[in-house]
């Protein structure tokens, strides 16, 4: 018996890829600064902008309980910081976009998620 299925595995490759690449480290770090929310942290912020447009990164979708775990997990282990996003400055978020994606890749690389295609 042979099956077939379209399944994407995400495996933190393309995050490596990102983070490689400081211009566009620096565009998502622009387009996340445009959604800054008030009175929220930088990391609150950030993750905002990974659970809405964490699939253009190459991070998997939240649409599995493994995956809200995956988000938890990593953003858990990240400091706050005593800045809120209002007053953080383009460089701050460039650190705390690099040291969650490099988290994010390592997860993925020891533990990577299967999705669906048409999902």
């Amino acid at each position: 018996m042979v099956v077939l299925q379209k399944i994407k595995i995400n495996n933190g490759s393309k995050l490596r890829k990102i983070l490689a690449d400081e211009k566009q480290l620096s565009e998502t770090v622009e387009k996340i600064m445009q959604e800054e929310k008030d009175g929220l942290s930088t990391k609150d912020v950030i993750r905002h902008y990974l659970e809405k447009n964490g699939a253009s990164l190459g991070l998997p979708p939240l649409n599995d309980e493994v995956v809200i775990l995956l988000y938890d997990t990593v953003l858990g282990a990240i400091e706050n910081g005593n800045t809120d996003a209002k007053t953080s400055e383009k460089d701050e978020f460039l650190v705390f976009l690099k040291e969650i994606l490099e988290k994010f890749a390592a997860q993925l690389e020891v533990n990577p998620t299967f999705h669906d295609l048409d999902n």
